[in-house]
């Protein structure tokens, strides 16, 4: 059974009995674990831009220099080089401004720096190598 709680997507499993009360089941992307059920456990998965280390803990958002871009029970994916996350909860990370490059997991356009031979324009934009 598949239903929206609030801003999380819940799956109800009712389950039989396998070996001394224990079911293996999967659930999102990369959780798989064993649960103890009598008759079904209930799931939450952690809506986008937020977390959780298990099904049974409350979600937490995205720390700044990661993502996460759709429900589950995922880690947060780091920003890729020549990107940027400047908040928390984020579903996708910001591009470094055009003509610069920045290292994984950047939390700020500080991280981004001009292409050797371009300069920060300070008059027209600061976010911007010319």
């Amino acid at each position: 059974e598949r239903y929206a709680q609030g801003s999380v997507a819940v799956l109800r499993c009712k389950l039989n009995a396998n070996e001394a009360g224990k079911q293996q089941f999967f659930v999102g992307y990369n959780k798989n674990t064993w649960y103890e059920v009598a008759s079904g456990i209930s799931v939450l998965a952690c809506k986008p831009g937020w977390t959780s280390p298990s099904y049974t803990e409350k979600c937490k958002p995205c720390p700044r220099g990661t993502y996460k871009p759709t429900f589950g029970n995922y880690d947060c994916i780091p920003c890729p080089a020549s990107s940027f996350s400047d908040s928390i909860g984020t579903v996708r990370c910001k591009d470094c401004p055009t003509f610069s490059i920045g290292p994984q997991n950047s939390t700020s356009t500080v991280n981004c720096s001009c292409y050797v031979g371009f300069l920060v324009n300070p008059v027209v934009n600061e976010d911007m190598c010319l």
